[in-house]
């Protein structure tokens, strides 16, 4: 599991240094300084905050939050949490097309593979954007990582 959150996070954070503008600079700076800090909680086992996360980015009762990162990019807010669960890819897809439909967001893509799923979706008026990845973690747990936004203003 260890392997797939650095994997993960790695390519988040590539992803943003390539997409970003002389302007970004900063932000991207602040995400690797994100990373950075919860790869020492991972490692120390101190708790990655998920309190205030906005109230369309809900988790499950059993979550265990692995890694956190915020990102701030013009009008928009948003971030990624990775967890872990003992509950089923198949469970995890379930419960978040109930929170999508619950938080009056629309499944815009659905995809599997042979370990794994994504889904994602947006609200109606397209201020906030949510994409879940479910993968096989460790000791028949399950990794979700979660990809918000929302529009500022």
């Amino acid at each position: 599991m260890k392997g797939f959150s650095a994997l993960a996070m790695a390519g988040l954070c590539l992803s943003l240094a390539a997409c970003g503008s002389k302007d970004e600079t900063s932000a991207t700076t602040s995400a690797a300084g994100s990373v950075v800090a919860s790869a020492v909680a991972a490692g120390t086992g101190l708790s990655v905050s998920t309190g205030d996360l906005p109230g369309f980015v809900t988790l499950p009762n059993d979550a265990k939050a692995l890694h956190r990162m915020n990102l701030n990019d013009g009008d928009r807010k948003g971030g990624v949490v990775i967890i872990e669960t003992s509950k089923s890819a198949g469970d995890m897809l379930a419960f978040y097309r109930e929170q999508f439909a619950k938080n009056g967001m629309k499944v815009a893509m659905e995809t599997a593979t042979g370990d794994g799923a994504m889904l994602a979706g947006t609200s109606e008026d397209e201020t906030r954007t949510l994409a879940v990845m479910v993968a096989p973690g460790e000791s028949g747990k399950t990794n979700v990582t979660l990809t918000h936004s929302e529009k500022q203003g």
